[in-house]
């Protein structure tokens, strides 16, 4: 007699890399001290820290490393953009700048102004 049966199975696992990316903002135009007379590019440089083999806090075991998976910025009152290349500043005002990313673990940087 045939019996119909149906199994599921769940597929547990630990996520571990828990730590979120760290985003620095590096800014180029004619001044010093954040206090510039010119066009001002900015560069954005995610970087994941457990990408790095080498740091033991992520690696105490071996992992497959996560990667930045996209960084998003907005300057001033603008909507939030997925950052793809430089930006520049061009009017003369004081500018906010408010950027984060995020890792392909899902870990979510605090908003960096």
């Amino acid at each position: 007699d045939l019996v119909n049966h149906l199994t599921f199975f769940a597929l547990m696992g630990e996520r571990r890399d828990t730590n979120a990316p760290l985003t620095t903002a590096k800014l180029t135009g004619a001044g010093k001290e954040m206090n510039f007379h010119s066009d001002v590019t900015i560069e954005l440089q995610p970087q994941d820290p457990c990408s790095d083999e080498e740091n033991d806090v992520c690696h105490a075991e071996p992992v497959e490393a996560s990667t930045v998976d996209y960084t998003l910025f907005k300057l001033d009152e603008g909507e939030w953009e997925g950052y793809t290349e430089l930006v520049t500043a061009t009017t003369e005002e004081t500018h906010i700048l408010q950027y984060f990313s995020v890792d392909k673990s899902g870990n979510v940087e605090n908003t960096q102004t």
